[in-house]
């Protein structure tokens, strides 16, 4: 079976829910509305396809996390509550990778970036962090 980068965000994801057990919501595939806050989404960036080896291609690839936080009761309590995955969310990546929980999906990934701050989710004002996994690389079979 050829992996693809589905299947990366599906190991990525299942990673973080595993690891993260205050997040109470990280749907497969985003809803209109959120429920339950914290909740995060894993969703590919940007990328490029490259020729590979005969019959191969690279993908190097951003993986997207987001991670949404209610703005409600009010901002400094999400604030708060948001930077408690300062560490958590990368610090899951990067055990995730070194132990190969994504069980072969990527080959390796470079580094994460992140920005903190208001976020939106639909019509509603969360706060939260996008990480960017970058330079996600995949080789695959051309099938």
């Amino acid at each position: 079976m050829a992996v693809t980068l589905q299947d990366a965000i599906n190991e990525i994801t299942a990673d973080l829910v595993a690891a993260l057990t205050t997040v109470r919501s990280a749907p497969a595939d985003p809803p209109e509305q959120v429920a339950a806050y914290p909740f995060l989404t894993v969703h590919p960036g940007t990328g490029t396809w490259e020729e590979g080896p005969a019959g191969m291609k690279k993908g190097l690839h951003s993986i997207v996390v987001e991670l949404h936080v209610a703005r409600t009761p009010g901002l400094a309590r999400a604030v708060s509550e948001a930077l408690g995955f300062a560490e958590s969310v990368p610090n899951t990546i990067f055990k995730g990778r070194d132990a190969d929980r994504f069980n072969g999906t990527i080959d390796t990934f470079d580094r994460i970036t992140y920005t903190f701050g208001p976020l939106k989710w639909d019509i509603v004002d969360t706060f939260g962090w996008i990480f960017k996994i970058e330079g996600v690389k995949q080789q695959t079979v051309i099938s």
